[in-house]
C-alpha cells in the first residue's frame, strides 16, 4: 500500500507493506514495515524504515533505521502487551543540525503556523499525561548554530507529569558536560530542575 500526503515541504511517500503474506492469510500473528520518505524540496535528506512485529512472548518488538536530516538513525523499542507504549526503548544517531532538524518537522507539519511567542507565553502552561517509559539516547554530534557538541548520552524516564534525566553528558571543544534533573507539570505550572557540572576537556586546563 503506497500513498502521498501533501505537507507544507512538498509531498512525502509513504508505504506499507506486510512482510509475509502467508501470515495474513493464516490468520497468524504479523509483520509490518512502514516507509516515509520525504521530498527532495528538503535540503536534508529524511527517509527510514518502520518495523513492527511480534515478541518472543507477548507484546512486540518494534525497530526504525534510515536517515534523519542527512543523519544516520536507529531505534529499538520493546512492549510487554500489544497495543500498549513501548515500556523502553534505545536510540542511536549520527551527526544532526538544528537546523536541519527543524526544516523538517516544519515541512511535515500540514498547516504550520508561525507562533507568536507573546500570545504562546500569556497562554496556560500545557500540563502533559506520559505513559511510563525508559530511554537511553545516543548522539555522535550535535551542530545548535555555530557551536558543536559530541558523544552525547541521555537516559530518561517518562510517567504521568514529568520527566526525569538521570544521566546527561556531551563533550565541547574544551569542556565536558554532566547533569542530571526533572521536569514536572501538574494544576499548579512546570517545575524544572537540572544541575549539571562542566569540566576542561584536557587536564590541566581551566574554564
Amino acid at each position: 500500500l503506497s500513498w502521498l500526503e501533501q505537507r507544507s515541504a512538498g509531498e512525502f511517500a509513504f508505504k506499507v507493506r506486510l512482510a509475509s503474506l502467508d501470515d495474513l492469510l493464516g490468520l497468524a500473528r504479523m509483520q509490518l514495515e512502514i516507509t516515509v520518505t520525504a521530498p527532495a524540496s528538503l535540503q536534508a535528506g529524511t527517509q527510514f524504515t518502520l518495523r513492527l512485529q511480534p515478541a518472543e512472548s507477548e507484546g512486540y518488538q518494534l525497530d526504525l533505521d534510515g536517515t534523519l536530516a542527512d543523519s544516520a538513525i536507529t531505534l529499538s523499542a520493546t512492549a510487554a502487551k500489544a497495543w500498549h507504549w513501548p515500556e523502553q526503548s534505545k536510540v542511536a544517531l549520527g551527526q544532526i543540525d538544528t537546523r536541519a532538524l527543524m526544516e523538517q518537522i516544519e515541512g511535515f507539519d500540514r498547516n504550520r503556523q508561525d507562533i507568536d511567542l507573546v500570545t504562546f507565553l500569556a497562554g496556560a502552561v500545557p500540563i502533559f499525561d506520559l505513559p511510563d517509559h525508559r530511554s537511553e539516547i545516543t548522539l555522535g554530534e550535535l551542530g545548535i548554530g555555530d557551536e558543536l557538541l559530541s558523544d552525547i548520552g541521555l537516559s530518561l524516564s517518562t510517567g504521568g507529569g514529568r520527566v526525569d534525566i538521570a544521566a546527561l553528558k556531551a563533550s565541547g571543544p574544551v569542556s565536558d558536560i554532566q547533569g542530571a534533573g526533572k521536569v514536572i507539570a501538574d494544576a499548579q505550572g512546570w517545575r524544572v530542575d537540572f544541575r549539571a557540572g562542566i569540566t576542561a576537556s584536557s587536564a590541566g586546563e581551566s574554564l
